[in-house]
Order: structure tokens, then sequence, then C-alpha cells
């Protein structure tokens, strides 16, 4: 079942404001205009001014004014383009945030006003899927979380041996070390 919806026209508008100046209550705008009275009732509610010269009085090119701005301002629909998707990978790679930070980021900057959400599910279907768009951006991923590992790897090597150097000894497989394991001497 589709709805068609249909906006009120500048004309529609006008007239509108003529017959509020004769006094027509909205009921009877409503049958003349061919709208729903609840949608004369918004109309009036969105763009009856509230201070200033026109407080309380319906004016045409007011109202259309606030409807072209509110349009302008509403949220659009986002296309995932691939300078989007290396600027993420950029982001991940070479700077190491996360996609919360990437996602924060890319809104303010208006590079990529993307969601964590949907950065979070773009990796998975990266990993886990094999699509051709996402091709490039499956062996860069897996190959950041190996940097990550072999990275984390170097350095518990590190520590371990500068503790041993000095006379400690681990409670546990070095490995633990990682998960923030306790050291004792």
């Amino acid at each position: 079942m589709s709805k068609n919806y249909t906006h009120l026209s500048i004309d529609q508008r006008y007239q509108i404001e003529a017959l509020l100046k004769t006094g027509a209550t909205q009921k009877e705008i409503a049958c003349i205009v061919h709208f729903h009275p609840s949608t004369i009732s918004r109309e009036l509610k969105r763009n009856v001014g509230s201070r200033g010269r026109g407080a309380g009085v319906y004016r045409t090119a007011n109202a259309q004014r606030r409807t072209s701005l509110r349009h302008q301002e509403k949220p659009k629909r986002v296309i995932f383009t691939k300078p989007m998707k290396d600027w993420i990978v950029n982001r991940l790679q070479e700077d190491r945030w996360s996609p919360e930070l990437i996602s924060h980021q890319g809104k303010k900057t208006r590079e990529c006003p993307l969601s964590h959400e949907w950065i979070y599910q773009w990796i998975w279907e990266c990993k886990h899927k094999n699509r051709q768009e996402n091709q490039e951006y499956q062996t860069t991923i897996h190959i950041s979380k190996t940097w990550q590992t072999k990275c984390a790897n170097e350095e518990t090597e590190k520590i371990v041996e500068v503790l041993s150097r000095i006379g400690y000894q681990l409670n546990s497989d070095p490995r633990s070390l990682t998960k923030g394991n306790d050291w004792e001497i």
C-alpha cells in the first residue's frame, strides 16, 4: 500500500492567507483548499509568527521561506562513496581511531557523515562478505588487525625482556600481559 503525500503549494498558501483575513475557520479553509483540516492546523501552527510585527498573523512569504529552510536542513540520505571508504580506512590504520571517533570527526568536518554503527557494519561486511566493491578494503582491514596483534606481541616481548633483566618474574604466561594480569617479585 503506497501513500501519496502532497505539500501545500505557494498558491494554496496565498489562498489560506486570504481566507484567514476574511475570517474563515480552519475547517472551511480545508474544504476550499482540498486538504485535511489537520494539515491546515499544522501549517498555521508552524508558520504563524510568534514575535515582532507579524506576531499572530499568517504570511505566505514567511510560510514559504520557513518551509524551504526546514526542507534544506532536513537530513538527507548519504551515499557511501569510495573517498569516504578511503578516509575511514586511513583513520583506522594510520591514526588508529575507533569507529566512534571517526563518526564524530566525519560529521564535524562533513567528510564522512556516517554513524559509528554504519562503520562497524561496513567493517563486518568487508571481513565476512565477498562483495566486489569491498575487495580492496577486505585485505586492508585484515592487515590492520594482524598488524595490531604483531605490535602488541612485540610490546609484550620487550616488557618481559626488561622485567626479567631487573629480576621480576611473571605470575603466568607472558602472552597474558596484554590482558592486564598482575606481576610478582
